[in-house]
């Protein structure tokens, strides 16, 4: 079989060598460089610390930055994604080297929404706490389109490692339906939020100045409260009676379905009580304040255009921040 050699691109004639780097062709002699360079200026190294000072707070706007340096606004927004994906690659799995290796682990758990074009997103925030610890690791936030539902959590839940997931022993959350069941699935202890429940009650109950019926707010109140942090259950089934006289007493639906719920569910919010070894936190208040991290990057990213862009900086905003303190509710003094 006859071999074909290939021919120059200018003649369709015989390629010669021309140096090491060079050809040559045989009619019309032109020659060419058989590794092009890339023409135009070279890109500029992207580096994570230029995100890692915008999430410090230590850099100014994209247009101050932009006017600052005579660029457009244009090029300091590719820079500064440059920047996002370097830091991402880089941290996003450095979380896991932060827990501990051995020990039982609490999850902290809540969730927000947001809306892209239109179309609603849940994001689903977790925290990982060791049993007796005081720092709360952040696990890369997921995103997930729809409301949040019991199957979102457990989506959420399937994407920590299975060596990590099978340590966890307690949860702390909000009270919504879709993340008790990982509980109640798992066997896990649970540790309801006491300003969640106690910021039910008072939408119904102002117990402010100007309330019409401050004295029976502030009664009732008390009794939720007595219930919450009572050393003993006999003085917590006290106060439970008396707020099942009120809920079946007042014509408020709003209180009655509150109250209900407290009734059906109290032992679940003296969980840090019945096992003080946990060192439970009574509120979701650690999920809560990177919530409102995430919240404050919105409002200085203005939104964002796309579901990954927002997943990608709300993962670089957890490894950037690592931790959260997370105190039980009983510190030694």
């Amino acid at each position: 079989m006859k071999t074909l050699h290939e021919k120059s691109p200018c003649c369709r004639g015989t390629i010669r060598r021309f140096g090491k780097r060079r050809r040559q062709c045989s009619v019309c002699k032109k020659t060419w460089r058989i590794w092009k360079k890339k023409r135009g200026r070279k890109m500029v190294r992207s580096t994570p610390q230029y995100i890692a000072a915008y999430f410090s707070h230590r850099s100014r706007t994209v247009r101050a930055y932009a006017d600052g340096r005579s660029k457009s606004k244009s090029c300091v927004q590719r820079r500064l994604a440059r920047s996002l994906a370097a830091f991402v690659a880089a941290q996003q799995d450095a979380w896991r080297s932060i827990i501990p290796e051995q020990g039982e682990l609490i999850l902290i758990a809540d969730a927000i929404w947001h809306r892209i074009h239109g179309e609603k997103y849940t994001i689903y925030i977790m925290l990982l706490r060791p049993k007796r610890g005081v720092d709360a690791v952040i696990v890369p936030p997921q995103l997930r389109s729809g409301h949040e539902d019991a199957a979102g959590w457990r989506w959420a839940l399937s994407t920590i490692p299975h060596a990590v997931r099978m340590r966890i022993g307690a949860l702390v959350c909000d009270g919504g339906t879709g993340v008790v069941s990982l509980a109640h699935r798992n066997g896990w202890f649970l540790q309801r939020c006491h300003f969640h429940v106690l910021s039910a009650v008072q939408n119904y109950l102002t117990t402010g100045p100007r309330s019409k019926n401050r004295p029976f707010a502030q009664h009732v109140m008390r009794e939720v409260q007595r219930v919450l942090a009572s050393s003993t259950e006999v003085a917590a089934r006290d106060s439970l009676a008396r707020l099942a006289i009120i809920r079946d007493e007042t014509r408020s639906r709003g209180v009655r379905r509150v109250l209900g719920g407290f009734l059906l569910h109290w032992r679940e919010y003296r969980t840090y009580l019945a096992h003080s070894e946990w060192s439970f936190p009574t509120t979701s208040n650690t999920a809560e304040s990177f919530i409102q991290c995430v919240r404050d990057l919105m409002y200085r990213c203005r939104g964002f255009r796309t579901k990954e862009k927002c997943i990608t900086w709300i993962t670089a905003l957890a490894a950037h921040k690592k931790t959260i303190r997370c105190n039980g509710k009983n510190q030694p003094n």
